[in-house]
């Protein structure tokens, strides 16, 4: 049975101050294009006009900058990328830093099938371990041999969904219902991917492909504790509870890493069995697809500091003439080169609290 996915996730940006920042977009890979890096550059600068901030553009090692800068990276940052950026705190930038590049990844939200089994240099047994109630059953594994093992293990309870970490919007993922189709599952995924056990639910392209198609927010300015306390129905309550047991878990297990943006996907539905079953599926410390939305709750918020709630959306439709509501930011609108016509936006849904 499909699962229903929500996200939960907590945004802290430093204080407006007109005239004193300059925010700049950081990309590792300098050859990274097409829509989403013009989609996340459109989203930062929306953000810099927001704050009444400078937009300086990409981040250009060559230039000297007026300090703060403030940095939206494309993905996390490992720390020496962000100290060579001048960013040694969660108030610098829209995102999070990480001490290996694996902790920014959906690796760290299950444990490794044993203690003995192969390990990047700094994985914390601790926080997979640590998180409990707060992820579905799974395991992480970084050799093809404990990836079968871990598959077996979990046969035994139902389909087994095999999955890179560095599969975005369902791909790279792989479905085995039987012993005999892990190893072409493993073998379609790769020996240089980490594999992943898990579920997720996604929506579909014109191509007939799963992938990411838009997400509705209900924002409330504070902590987890007040989005807790904003009378939320039975399913979103726990969707923040487990999200906020995942985060604490994994911050207490890499205590050096730090993020502004932390985004949490949490699953509820039926396993083969048919038992109910909720669980963070994985984490994003960097800009992302509900960014929009975000940014355009912090401008309802820095522009009435009386509101405390706020529903607004992000849309993905694979038209790149489609009509756009009146009051929509539009973050892209064109013909990409591999996903062909397509429009994002996001939008306030209301002009009074959800």
């Amino acid at each position: 049975m499909p699962m229903l996915a929500a996200s939960t996730t907590k945004t802290t940006v430093a204080p407006a101050d007109a005239g004193t920042r300059t925010l700049v977009t950081h990309c590792a890979d300098a050859g990274a294009g097409g829509h989403d890096r013009e989609s996340r550059a459109n989203v930062a600068r929306r953000l810099a006009q927001v704050m009444h901030w400078r937009y300086g553009g990409a981040y250009d090692a060559s230039l000297r900058y007026e300090k703060p800068l403030y940095v939206v990276p494309h993905d996390a940052l490992l720390t020496a990328q962000a100290a060579a950026v001048g960013v040694h705190g969660a108030d610098q930038l829209f995102g999070g830093v990480v001490p290996h590049a694996f902790v920014a990844t959906k690796a760290i939200t299950h444990p490794l099938v044993s203690r003995d089994a192969v390990a990047p240099e700094g994985w914390s047994h601790a926080c997979g371990e640590n998180m409990h109630d707060a992820a579905l059953r799974g395991y992480t594994a970084f050799d093809r041999r404990d990836a079968r093992e871990a598959a077996t293990a979990l046969l035994r309870h139902g389909p087994v969904r095999i999955k890179s970490v560095t599969g975005i919007g369902g791909a790279g993922q792989h479905l085995v219902r039987q012993a005999g189709g892990i190893d072409p599952a493993l073998e379609a995924v790769g020996d240089d991917a980490i594999a992943y056990c898990g579920t997720q639910c996604t929506t579909v392209n014109r191509n007939g492909h799963e992938v990411y198609g838009g997400s509705t927010l209900d924002v409330v300015r504070g902590r987890f504790d007040d989005l807790l306390a904003a009378g939320l129905e039975q399913e979103r309550y726990k969707a923040v509870v487990l999200a906020q047991a995942y985060d604490a878990a994994a911050f207490a297990a890499y205590p050096s890493a730090y993020a502004s943006r932390r985004n949490y996907d949490v699953l509820f539905g039926r396993d083969a069995s048919g038992r109910l079953r909720s669980g963070v599926l994985e984490q994003s410390w960097r800009i992302g697809g509900a960014s929009g939305a975000e940014v355009m709750a912090l401008d309802a918020f820095l522009r009435d500091h009386a509101r405390t709630r706020v529903r607004c959306a992000t849309v993905e439709t694979y038209d790149d003439a489609c009509v756009v509501p009146d009051g929509a930011f539009v973050y892209y609108r064109g013909v990409d080169a591999h996903a062909g016509p397509l429009t994002k936006y996001a939008i306030e849904l209301d002009g009074h609290d959800a």
